[in-house]
């Protein structure tokens, strides 16, 4: 896929700038690696809370499939909304420039009673920045739980992922997905740290950092 924009989005965004390390659960690895997480000296800081997304793609899925071949300069568009108040949403765009990630978060300024009318409007805004015609094609739950570090390195916890593929016509192929994501971000300059301190006690429960879209994941499995 062509993204426009791009380097205006980054520019747009810069203090956004981060590293993020994924790791690829197994059901109920969460509950062991949490004793680690409090040990390294994470604090929980936020209370948890359900997150719903829709991702827009163009027909081919371009760009999911950006994201397997590993594409340098890419793009995700997601609407986002937490628990059941889909009337206050933000529209995301996720950058990838190679190794650092970036975010472009517009929240919506208009109140919508109909979740079409939210779509619609997220859509006419994601199609400034692609080639291709872009709708929503997934829809994602799951509960996140916040952590924080004294450093300034977060993580969170993602559990009880649910996946839908979208159409035209509505919701089809529902799954209950059998894996969880823990997930660190943090600047840049925190990354030696990051790996001389903090990756050591994940790496004991044979872990190791994956691309985890959530996203790639319903549509493409």
């Amino acid at each position: 896929m062509i993204y426009k924009n791009f380097d205006t989005l980054i520019e747009n965004c810069s203090s956004s700038k981060r590293i993020e390390r994924k790791v690829n659960l197994h059901y109920g690895q969460l509950y062991l690696l949490n004793s680690a997480v409090y040990e390294l000296g994470f604090k929980e800081c936020f209370k948890k809370r359900d997150i719903s997304s829709y991702y827009f793609d163009d027909e081919i899925l371009s760009t999911a499939r950006d994201n397997v071949d590993g594409v340098q300069r890419r793009l995700k568009f997601r609407m986002r909304y937490y628990g059941d108040d889909f009337s206050s949403y933000t529209k995301e765009i996720k950058i990838k420039n190679g190794f650092l990630g970036y975010k472009n978060s517009e929240k919506s300024i208009e109140i919508f009673s109909d979740i079409k009318n939210c779509l619609d409007e997220a859509g006419r805004y994601f199609n400034l920045f692609s080639d291709s015609y872009l709708t929503p094609v997934s829809f994602v739950q799951y509960t996140r739980r916040y952590f924080d570090h004294p450093s300034g390195i977060r993580c969170t916890y993602d559990s009880s992922i649910k996946t839908w593929r979208t159409s035209k016509s509505g919701f089809y192929q529902s799954n209950n997905s059998h894996f969880e994501v823990i997930e660190f971000k943090y600047a840049p300059e925190m990354d030696q740290f990051f790996r001389s301190k903090v990756w050591p006690s994940m790496s004991r429960y044979s872990t190791r950092g994956t691309k985890s879209s959530k996203y790639v994941r319903s549509v493409l499995a």
